[in-house]
């Protein structure tokens, strides 16, 4: 049995607890938790006690458990555990046991070093490699603000200097899903950009000009100008390597955009994806998703009129 806040002499205790004789007594036997990566970087209460068990036909003392991020197993009923999700590699990063419980947003190559990359994820924020993909570590430890280590939406790195990256974070997870934004308004969501110098070893928040925002992407063109989706806000613009940013919704229809991605073609136009408000299947009214199209660096977008039946 797997319980949460149980009244105890010193404080509410989570955990495991086991019986052999019906129920009519238990021990605890959630003591000896042998864990990966999750408790170490976000600490054992991350996860809260096992919201599924599984016991072997057969063979009791053989008992899996899943919760938030986690499969964790026991072969003794119970008296040890360990984790199945993951295993430390040599190098004392972690690799995946095929047991991964997020969303991935992408997966973001260092021009100059194609051993370094970096996942960003939803739930565990953002991940780097060293070696290729062997082993990952987590890579919002330094300078990150803790409300905005949850998810990392994308990654941009600077072509000409090595070392340079800016990353979108936010502590609202999931987006674009409308579970997300159906109960809570975009407007107070918090995130925005942290940029690096040292390949992602260290960051700081760059966010001078930028009400707090859901940032889901960013991008850079091949003069320098960065842009960044605020989920709710719209498109902001930086000309100056980020220090300052200027909102440009100019020819975006609606209070709250739900800016959600930005692509630039050869020819330097840039174009803009709105998430679709609605999720009830209706389409051509305000919940409607939005194609927009900029080929004056996003001083003014044009909505891109889209077929019948594409929504």
């Amino acid at each position: 049995m797997s319980y949460s806040g149980l009244r105890a002499p010193i404080r509410a205790t989570d955990g495991v607890a086991r019986t052999v004789d019906g129920g009519r007594h238990w021990t605890p036997v959630w003591l000896n938790v042998s864990d990966a990566w999750l408790t170490e970087r976000f600490n054992a209460g991350w996860v809260g006690n096992p919201l599924g068990l599984a016991v072997a036909p057969g063979t009791p003392d053989v008992v899996y458990t899943t919760d938030y991020g986690r499969t964790l197993r026991t072969l003794d009923g119970g008296v040890s555990w360990q984790a199945v999700y993951s295993t430390r590699a040599v190098d004392g990063g972690w690799t995946t046991n095929g047991l991964d419980v997020t969303t991935s947003y992408g997966v973001h190559f260092d021009p100059f070093d194609p051993q370094h990359m970096f996942i960003s994820y939803t739930d565990i924020g953002l991940f780097a490699s060293d070696n290729g993909g062997a082993s990952w570590y987590s890579a919002t430890r330094g300078g990150v603000p803790e409300s905005w280590v949850n998810t990392t939406y994308w990654v941009e790195f600077h072509r000409d200097v090595r070392g340079r990256t800016w990353a979108v974070m936010s502590g609202v997870h999931d987006l674009p899903r409308p579970k997300i934004w159906r109960w809570r308004s975009p407007a107070t969501y918090d995130g925005g950009v942290v940029r690096s110098d040292d390949g992602g070893r260290t960051w700081r928040v760059q966010n001078t000009g930028m009400r707090p925002t859901a940032a889901t992407h960013i991008l850079r063109d091949p003069e320098g100008t960065l842009y960044v989706t605020g989920f709710g806000r719209g498109v902001f613009k930086s000309a100056d390597r980020g220090d300052r940013w200027v909102l440009k919704n100019t020819g975006i229809d609606g209070p709250q955009p739900l800016a959600w991605r930005l692509s630039r073609d050869p020819k330097g136009t840039l174009y803009l994806v709105v998430a679709r408000r609605s999720d009830d299947g209706s389409f051509r009214n305000l919940g409607d998703g939005a194609l927009y199209r900029s080929t004056d660096g996003a001083e003014r977008w044009a909505r891109i009129p889209l077929p019948r039946g594409v929504n």
